[in-house]
């Protein structure tokens, strides 16, 4: 007798702005358009005029957090009543305000849905299908059915969601974005005539090319990576929209395995 065929807890349409994926997002019914941020540390946050907007609750706690350029912040806590992702409940959540970060801050950013919450199911981004799904973590049915039988290690560690790979220029540290519009890579984990060859291609920084990316005997190269020497977190490559659009990335962080499937996968 064949099992039946996995299906997901949730199948969520995303709009890609600027390489986010951007979901509707409801608080105590009020309609939110927020993006899928697999880099942060809150389980929600909403800017100042949707933190009103939702009549979220505001509570006697402060965060402060470093972000990617080093720069200190801090954001006031609330507790968001009764949130759903394109009408999926997912309960009541405490989360941050999002503060400012100036240029760093990506377009129409109203706030984000965070990692923990990502965390907690096996997620598969879906992004040449305009999809993601949420199945239960640890159906490796579903992560077989969705990405294929090959599987590479991911851990949290210090909060972010990583795994080591070795490219051509060796065994490099990578972290999964999915609030990175682009590939980044750190510029001092690279041969410096590497760097000194990069082309410019338009009025962001260098691309570095490179040719493979093996995850434990998964290659998911060639990629290219934006230059930028990010203060934190502790790693040396930010896999974002330049990965995710290409692919179908499935990630089961509280498992610690991962796989990934050509985008018509």
């Amino acid at each position: 007798m064949l099992s039946p065929r996995p299906a997901p807890l949730v199948e969520i349409p995303v709009e890609l702005r600027h390489g986010l994926p951007t979901v509707k997002v409801s608080v105590s019914g009020a309609p939110l358009e927020l993006f899928l941020d697999l880099g942060a540390y809150l389980p929600i946050a909403l800017t100042a005029s949707e933190m009103e907007r939702s009549h979220v609750q505001v509570l006697p706690k402060m965060t402060q957090f470093r972000d990617a350029l080093g720069q200190v912040m801090e954001a006031h806590h609330f507790l968001a009543k009764d949130v759903r992702l394109a009408g999926y409940e997912v309960g009541d959540l405490e989360g941050g305000e999002a503060v400012s970060m100036g240029g760093f801050a990506p377009p129409d950013r109203n706030g984000y849905i965070g990692r923990p919450l990502l965390a907690r199911h096996l997620l598969v981004l879906d992004y040449p299908h305009h999809r993601i799904r949420f199945y239960e973590s640890g159906n490796d049915a579903a992560m077989t059915l969705e990405c294929g039988a090959a599987r590479f290690k991911v851990e949290l560690r210090d909060g972010a969601v990583q795994s080591e790979g070795q490219t051509e220029f060796g065994r490099r540290r990578f972290l999964w974005d999915t609030g990175a519009q682009e590939n980044n890579i750190r510029p001092s984990v690279l041969p410096p005539e590497v760097v000194a060859a990069a082309p410019t291609i338009d009025d962001g920084p260098p691309v570095v090319r490179i040719e493979h990316v093996a995850l434990d005997g998964t290659d998911i190269g060639p990629q290219g990576f934006r230059l930028w020497a990010f203060e934190a977190p502790d790693v040396d490559a930010y896999l974002g929209a330049g990965l995710f659009s290409t692919r179908k990335v499935c990630l089961d962080i509280a498992m610690g395995r991962g796989a990934v499937a050509p985008a018509g996968g």
